[in-house]
């Protein structure tokens, strides 16, 4: 059953090693993102600059709202300039209860998933104004963390709106497969 990040990024926390990550670079123009999102049936993706930390995200919506819809040349026009570098990041081991919230709370179509390990680093007291961060099973009080220690090492990838109906339902399904075995138990019972 999907509970976590981890389960939604790849089914076992000790698989997540083996998991390809899909990201760009900031230097990359919007037609190359463009061209790898379609490639990769993507919605976004998380951008990295040339020391490989994290510094955003780029969507669809972003190429068409600061590319298109303006009338700016993809093939020029850099990744850095229409990404989005206001960042949510949550845990490996956070719910997708927890993940729902925060989308619905902040009004959000991705989060960023890390590996739990970036907790440890955010107590350390490493902090940037541009990434919130919430953690693990409950939420840790809204801090900055310095973006520089994420990197792709640290990095599981996108959390999408997609992603956490695919998990609530699989999540019904399951519940709804227990109930109709307790209840074919409980007549297998009455009956005889």
């Amino acid at each position: 059953m999907i509970k976590t990040v981890a389960d939604m990024v790849n089914g076992r926390l000790e698989e997540i090693q083996e998991t390809e990550i899909y990201y760009i670079y900031e230097n990359h123009s919007v037609e190359v993102a463009a061209k790898y999102l379609v490639e990769h049936r993507m919605r976004a993706v998380g951008v990295f600059d040339h020391q490989e930390r994290l510094c955003g995200v780029v969507s669809h919506s972003d190429i068409v709202d600061q590319v298109v819809a303006p009338d700016k040349i993809p093939r020029v026009t850099k990744v850095a300039e229409i990404m989005t570098k206001n960042m949510l990041l949550v845990t490996a081991s956070a719910s997708i209860i927890e993940c729902r919230r925060l989308m619905r709370t902040f009004n959000l179509y991705h989060l960023i998933a890390v590996r739990d390990s970036v907790k440890e680093m955010f107590i350390e007291g490493k902090k940037d104004s541009n990434c919130s961060f919430y953690g693990l099973d409950e939420t840790i009080p809204k801090h900055a963390i310095n973006k520089s220690i994420i990197t792709r090492d640290h990095f599981l990838g996108l959390i999408s709106e997609k992603d956490l109906r695919k998990a609530e339902l699989e999540k019904a399904l399951e519940e709804i497969a227990r109930l109709n075995e307790e209840r074919q138990h409980l007549l297998n019972f009455i009956s005889s």
